[in-house]
């Protein structure tokens, strides 16, 4: 499936829609496919914050990570700390989380021209150049994703 918004004339196009969380409920409110939907994880690696920016429809593979950084202690973030830094489930994204030492992304996020994720905001959400990623700070590149 193709993504059904025009192609992009600026740097983000906004989309207004109902509140949604996860990346399931995003793509049938942004009318695309779960191929083209961001999922961005944050993740506890030796008390290090981490963001992983995988497609919607992959499965994170955590033993990757583990070899990068030399370590079995990998964990989810928890509530807490999402509170911690006013954050929840469905309003991260790669633009809002400056307090993360690492980007990893994953390569399979390439195969796409445009990707979109959340606005900061439960009810918008946002269209951008997958290139775009290449432009935040501290980024790692990898396989880190592979399909369900």
């Amino acid at each position: 499936q193709t993504c059904a918004l025009p192609i992009l004339m600026c740097k983000f196009n906004k989309i207004k829609h109902k509140n949604v969380i996860t990346c399931t409920e995003a793509v049938i409110e942004r009318k695309i496919s779960l191929k083209q939907e961001l999922k961005t994880l944050l993740l506890d690696v030796n008390s290090r914050i981490i963001a992983v920016h995988i497609r919607g429809s992959d499965r994170l593979k955590i033993r990757n990570i583990k070899k990068i950084f030399k370590t079995k202690n990998i964990f989810f973030v928890e509530k807490e700390f999402l509170n911690y830094v006013n954050l929840d489930k469905g309003r991260i994204n790669p633009w809002n989380i400056n307090f993360c030492q690492y980007n990893l992304i994953c390569l399979n996020i390439f195969n796409n021209k445009f990707m979109a994720t959340n606005n900061g905001k439960f009810d918008e959400g946002i269209i951008f150049k997958t290139d775009e990623l290449l432009k935040i700070e501290n980024i790692i590149l990898g396989k880190f994703g592979e399909n369900k």
